[in-house]
C-alpha cells in the first residue's frame, strides 16, 4: 500500500479509516518501522518476528558484530 500518512505532534502514526480497513485484514498487532525517516513500513507482527529472526541470525554471522 503506498498512501501518503501523517504523524501527529505526538509522533503517532495517523491512519484513516480506509488504511485501518486495508490492514484489519492483516491481524490485529503491527510493526511499524522506517528506513529513511520519510516513509513507513508496516508488517504483522507475526512476519516482522520472522523478519526479525532472520536479522538476528545475520548479526551472530557478522565478524564486526551489531
Amino acid at each position: 500500500m503506498s498512501k501518503p500518512l501523517k504523524i501527529d505532534q505526538k509522533g503517532r502514526l495517523k491512519l484513516s479509516a480506509s488504511h485501518r480497513a486495508s490492514l484489519k485484514d492483516l491481524g490485529a498487532e503491527f510493526f511499524i518501522t522506517s528506513e529513511d525517516g520519510e516513509s513507513v513500513r508496516i508488517y504483522p507482527l507475526s512476519i516482522w518476528s520472522e523478519i526479525e529472526k532472520r536479522l538476528v541470525r545475520l548479526c551472530l554471522h557478522n565478524s564486526f558484530g551489531c
